[in-house]
């Protein structure tokens, strides 16, 4: 009876983990990935990366596609979001067959923050303190807009 109830509260979440192959990288925390006959758009739990058009836009995307573009990833979704996409922790396995979080690595690298209110992680928040005090990508030598803000400050057309 425990069995079959955890069953329930776990397909009644929507939370569920497979393996996929990225397909393409939209941007800096979206991605495309494909499994069997399904087809995913996936959103990057907890982190939230520049915008295209903000600086480093670019080389967030860049980042994230040399992580894991054309390769099998582990994908263990937590929800979906206002867009219908699924939001998962991204892993990715290295030749030495280390476990990396994606999300993880691109904010410690300096390409993403972690998305305050959307994060759970202390891990993703020590990682962005980290790449701050060690001016990573963004953080290097200006003050970053956080991607929530600029898109606020672009819908308000200022």
């Amino acid at each position: 009876m425990k069995a079959l109830l955890l069953i329930l509260i776990l397909t009644s979440c929507n939370v569920f983990a497979f393996r996929a192959k990225v397909l393409r990288v939209k941007d800096g925390d979206t991605i495309f990935a494909f499994n069997d006959s399904n087809y995913y758009s996936i959103r990057l739990y907890g982190i939230d990366a520049p915008e295209k058009s903000q600086p480093y836009g670019g080389d967030a995307t860049q980042a994230l596609e040399k992580l894991i573009l054309e390769k099998y990833v582990e994908v263990d979704s937590v929800n979906r979001d206002r867009y219908n996409r699924l939001v998962a922790k991204i892993f990715v396995s290295t030749k030495n067959n280390k476990r990396l979080d994606v999300g993880l690595v691109l904010i410690n690298s300096g390409y993403a923050w972690a998305y305050p209110g959307y994060c759970k992680s202390k891990d993703y928040f020590d990682a962005e303190n980290n790449a701050k005090i060690k001016q990573r990508g963004l953080w290097k030598g200006y003050r970053p807009e956080r991607p929530s803000e600029y898109r606020k400050r672009k819908k308000a057309g200022k």
